[in-house]
């Protein structure tokens, strides 16, 4: 037995889990691994395992659980945990994700998605927690340079330098026109596979959020391009205009700049994830990601169609491989390389 194994043993004993059933399944695209844990009873509980040069997350993930419960949302009770040995004991919120109702029952997409539009217009109206890290025009355009490196570079050998400093300048000029503020709580990984449908909660409590841990200070935009952007499920046309709508409508923000907002940050948000699960696949061995390299694209695009973001499309088109299957199979091959 490991000495892992050995330390979430005895934390299990402390805590009084020690004879529950163990069931692990997939976490997020992190390397933080999850279990539910059944006892007798048939009580549950999630037992989140985070490697040890990353448990300030925890630290983290509690901060914005309370802030959520606070401010009238549900985030997972936190049972127990043990930072300096990377584990946490939280509340189950079960298996009915957002995504996996709305599978069985399509029809309710637009009911459910403006539900969960109206929690982020409260959530924007709360005044975020002390000590949040901005997510404003300066860092999110840093945060494009990873489409170039892990995935311009490796598909055409090329130094991709000059490229990636004019696309960052692209998208800052964009960000600080158009979208500059950074002044509520973005989740950041707020889609249908991050929300649990609670039944026997009511009004916005019925929603469990869970993968906060990496919340920022950003645009009110951001969190609504995560959830309608969603690159595991294609969102109808409808309820996304619906809910870019409802929101307009809730907060009073004027419709012409809201989405011009919305586009340029749903703009950087795919141009990062695109080169994000380029590296997850050539650096972590987890190829599945390249097959949701087309879903991205095309939400890039749609984005890149704004009229204020015409220079930037153009430099994308000019600069980066569009993932066809073909790109999709040289990057698949460089998978494989030892």
């Amino acid at each position: 037995m490991s000495d892992r194994m050995h330390r979430q043993n005895t934390l299990l004993t402390t805590w009084g889990w020690e004879a529950a059933a163990l069931d692990r399944f997939a976490g997020d695209a992190s390397a933080r691994r999850y279990a539910r844990l059944t006892n007798a009873d048939t009580d549950t509980a999630i037992l989140m395992e985070t490697p040890l040069a990353d448990t300030i997350s925890m630290e983290k993930f509690c901060r914005i659980a309370d802030y959520l419960r606070a401010v009238g949302l549900s985030a997972p009770e936190i049972y127990h945990r043990a930072d300096a040995d990377g584990f946490m004991l939280l509340e189950d919120f079960g298996d009915g994700l957002l995504s996996s109702v709305l599978d069985v029952s399509p029809q309710a997409e637009l009911t459910h998605y403006l539900r969960v539009t109206d929690l982020l217009v409260h959530l924007h109206t709360m005044p975020p927690p002390d000590g949040l890290q901005p997510y404003g025009p300066t860092e999110m355009a840093d945060f494009t340079g990873v489409l170039f490196d892990r995935y311009v570079a490796p598909l055409t050998g090329a130094d991709v330098s000059k490229d990636k400093q004019a696309a960052e300048k692209l998208i800052y000029a964009a960000l600080l026109e158009h979208a500059p503020q950074s002044d509520v709580v973005i989740l950041r990984d707020f889609h249908a596979d991050n929300i649990v449908i609670l039944p026997d909660r009511t009004g916005l409590s019925a929603f469990g959020l869970l993968d906060f841990q990496d919340a920022l200070l950003g645009h009110r935009a951001y969190d609504l391009v995560s959830l309608l952007e969603d690159v595991r499920r294609c969102v109808s046309e409808e309820t996304k205009l619906a809910c870019i709508a409802r929101y307009i409508h809730e907060t009073g923000a004027e419709s012409t700049a809201f989405r011009r907002a919305f586009a340029v940050q749903g703009a950087q948000r795919n141009m990062r994830i695109l080169g994000v699960f380029a590296n997850l696949a050539l650096s972590h061995n987890k190829p599945r990601y390249i097959d949701l390299m087309p879903a991205v694209w095309a939400h890039l695009m749609t984005d890149l169609g704004s009229t204020v973001l015409s220079d930037l499309r153009n430099h994308i088109l000019d600069t980066v491989p569009e993932p066809t299957p073909k790109t999709l199979n040289r990057l698949k091959a460089l998978c494989q390389t030892p």
